[in-house]
């Protein structure tokens, strides 16, 4: 479902919001797709950005909440 969504965003032209947005960019979507998503033992996931320096976390809980939101960048 993922990659589906990624895909959708990249189609989208140039003023997509009616109110001037600027098309989605490939770094954008490059970052965007290199997100992990970890199964927690709780039964919830956690989702992962380790990219050159920036780490970033979130954590969703079982029942469907953010449980915590983790970054460290430059």
């Amino acid at each position: 479902m993922r990659l589906e969504r990624l895909h959708e965003l990249a189609t989208l032209e140039s003023n997509w919001d009616g109110y001037g947005a600027k098309r989605i960019t490939d770094a954008a979507l490059a970052q965007a797709d290199s997100l992990e998503v970890v199964p927690q033992s709780d039964g919830g996931v956690q989702l992962e950005l380790h990219r050159a320096g920036d780490d970033l976390e979130i954590s969703i809980g079982p029942g469907g909440k953010i449980v915590s939101v983790s970054w460290e960048g430059r």
